[in-house]
Order: structure tokens, then C-alpha cells, then sequence
């Protein structure tokens, strides 16, 4: 019986300092809030600063040149070259005409990059240099990228043609000023120099041009243009953009 109530005694005083090292939760107190990291922040992407970049909208026929149609918010140019003949391989006294080339809208989606219209200039034998170009509000000082998809075609695979793209960076709308920074995707027309093997493809390709604006706009060019005055030789583009790095 002693031994008994000696154990009783030790779990009461057990029970006791049990009771006081844990008590009961305060109803009124704050809860702790766990913290948890933020959400990681989208970026957004860049603005494209062109008007109709894919050239998708209205195509208009002009009335001065029913072989010139141009794309809604774009202005078409061409810089005609005299008539003379020219030799390259295989060919001698070949005749180089100063006809405007053919500036359509093509629809054919063989020859489309994205959605459902590119444009195509078709120099066939013509000597002349063709292009649309569009006029852009810019931040002053600023890098801007000009980006293109490109392809041409040519019915002679030594002639060499040239496909471009290029910004001027001061808003210019002479195709030919020398504000105009220019990529060309095949040949070099600045060094006369043919820069790859092979002047044409039946693929896209995409081409881009990066430079300063030196006020508030700037203006964007594509170029198209045969070396040799070839039966068909055509330059394709599509899916533009201009965004500011």
C-alpha cells in the first residue's frame, strides 16, 4: 500500500509540471503566417512598332503602274537603271530592260512564311531595283531591330541576286541615302562581293538588321535586285517586325 501511494504521488507531480510547461493556446493571440515566395514575373514581349507587319491587309493596285501593288500602311519604290547588256557565265549580250519589275501580292502558300500573304518582286530581265519601305515613330538614340523573313528564286543558279533589308536611321525616305543601314541576306551590292555559294533558295529565311534611331522616327527597307537579267529571278517577303532592344 505504501509502495502504491508513492507511485500516485510521483504521477500527480508528473502530471503537474506537464500542465505547466504546456499551456493551453491563447484564443486571442495572431496566427504566424508562413511566408511564401513571390510569383516570377512574366516578361513581355517587344512591341512590334510596324503598321500591317505581315502584310495582311488591303493590297492596293496603283493606277500609275497596274504591275505595282501595294500593301496597306507600306509605300512602294523603284530606282530604274538603263537598258544594257551584260555577260556572265554561259551567257553572252544578255539584254537588260528598264521596265518596272512586277510588285505583287502573293497569296500562294508555297511561297507565304506566316498567315496568307507575302510580297514578291519579279525582276524578269528588268535592270531596275525595287522595294517597299514604312516610316516609324521611334525613341531618339535608341537600338532598334528590323527583322524579315526572305527567300528568292532565280532560273540561273550563277546569277547572283540580292535580297535586303535596312533601317534609315534618320527617317529618310530615299531608298538610296547613305543613312540607310542595310543587312543583304545573298549578295553584296556595297562590295560587289557574292557572299555565299549558292544566290538563291526555296526556303525562308530570316534576316535581320540592327541600328541606332537619330531622331524620333525611323524608316525600314526591303530591296530587291538581279545581278543578271535572268528570265525569272524573284525576291519573296514576309513577317516583319521592328522592336526596340
Amino acid at each position: 500500500m505504501k509502495k502504491f501511494s508513492v507511485r500516485f504521488a510521483v504521477l500527480v507531480v508528473l502530471l503537474a509540471v506537464l500542465a505547466c510547461a504546456s499551456p493551453p493556446p491563447d484564443p486571442t493571440a495572431t496566427p504566424v503566417q508562413t511566408a511564401t515566395a513571390a510569383p516570377t514575373a512574366t516578361p513581355e514581349p517587344p512591341v512590334n512598332r510596324l503598321s500591317n507587319p505581315g502584310l495582311e491587309m488591303s493590297w492596293e493596285k496603283l493606277p500609275v503602274n497596274p504591275i505595282h501593288e501595294q500593301p496597306s500602311d507600306w509605300q512602294l519604290y523603284e530606282i530604274i537603271t538603263d537598258s544594257h547588256t551584260v555577260d556572265y557565265p554561259g551567257v553572252e549580250g544578255a539584254q537588260c530592260y528598264n521596265f518596272s519589275p512586277e510588285i505583287m501580292d502573293m497569296n500562294d502558300p508555297a511561297h507565304v512564311a506566316e498567315g496568307d500573304h507575302s510580297m514578291v518582286i519579279r525582276m524578269n530581265y528588268s535592270s531596275s531595283e525595287a522595294g517597299m519601305y514604312q516610316l516609324v515613330e521611334v525613341e531618339p538614340n535608341t537600338l532598334y531591330t528590323f527583322t524579315a523573313q526572305v527567300k528568292a528564286v532565280s532560273t540561273n543558279p550563277e546569277s547572283p541576286v540580292i535580297a535586303a533589308i535596312g533601317i534609315d536611321t534618320h527617317g529618310g525616305v530615299d531608298p538610296s541615302a547613305s543613312t540607310i543601314v542595310w543587312t543583304h541576306l545573298w549578295y553584296d551590292k556595297a562590295n560587289d562581293d557574292n557572299t555565299l555559294p549558292d544566290s538563291t533558295t526555296s526556303t525562308y529565311q530570316t534576316v535581320t538588321v540592327t541600328a541606332v534611331s537619330a531622331s524620333n522616327y525611323l524608316t525600314v527597307y526591303t530591296y530587291g535586285f538581279a545581278r543578271w537579267c535572268d528570265p525569272k529571278t524573284e525576291v519573296y517577303f514576309d513577317d516583319l517586325s521592328l522592336v526596340q532592344q
